[in-house]
Formats: C-alpha cells, sequence, structure tokens
C-alpha cells in the first residue's frame, strides 16, 4: 500500500502500527515492507507498506517463490493502520482514500476510534 502526506514523518507511519496492538480492532501487526520513496508524487513524503500480523494463518504471495512464511495482515488490520494513521494526518493519502473523511465514510465508520 502506497501512504503519502505532507506531515507524517517515518516515526508516526511506525507508530500507527504501535498504536493497533492491543486496540480492539487490529491483531498484533509489524511492517514487512517498510520503504521510504525516493520521489512521491501526490505529497511531500511516501512509503510502500505491507502489514503482517503475528498468528495469521494467512501467507504472503511473492509472486515468484509462493507463500512467505510469515502471517499476511486482513482487512480488518489494515483497517485498524489506518485508522491510527488519519488520526496523525487526516489528510494523508492512503490506497484509494483521500483523506480521514473518505475513509471513514467508505468504510461505514468501522474504524472509528472509540472517544
Amino acid at each position: 500500500m502506497k501512504i503519502y502526506s505532507d506531515t507524517l514523518t517515518a516515526g508516526e507511519v511506525r507508530m500507527a502500527a504501535t498504536d493497533v496492538n492491543g486496540s480492539r480492532l487490529g491483531g498484533q501487526i509489524g511492517f514487512e515492507t517498510f520503504e521510504p520513496m525516493q520521489s512521491p508524487r501526490k505529497r511531500r513524503r511516501g512509503w510502500n507498506v505491507r502489514l503482517y500480523r503475528i498468528g495469521s494463518q494467512r501467507h504472503f504471495n511473492t509472486g515468484t517463490h509462493g507463500a512467505g512464511d510469515q502471517g499476511a495482515a486482513d482487512w480488518d488490520d489494515y483497517g485498524a493502520f489506518l485508522a491510527a494513521l488519519y488520526e496523525k494526518d487526516s489528510r494523508a493519502v492512503a490506497g484509494y482514500y483521500t483523506g480521514r473523511e473518505n475513509f471513514h465514510r467508505s468504510t461505514d465508520g468501522k474504524y472509528r476510534p472509540v472517544r
């Protein structure tokens, strides 16, 4: 997934994954891939990320070598991660979501933080 932001730092993107761990929606997640983009087109900063989840029965498919050893994150893991990310930058672009309100509207509010 591609993430673009004018304000987020790499540390804040990583912290969004940490925020999910132990939350009501996400599992124990981490980054399978975390690569900064050299020249992001949509915002000042960008990253290519792919999440894994500890204990997941799904496996990554590399496209050339078959399934990997780590478990792939599921929709809820990504949803919880994006919700945490949008709490840090409401204008970030992640995948095809163009901001916090667009994300929550598209997911019917399933990942809105409980306050």
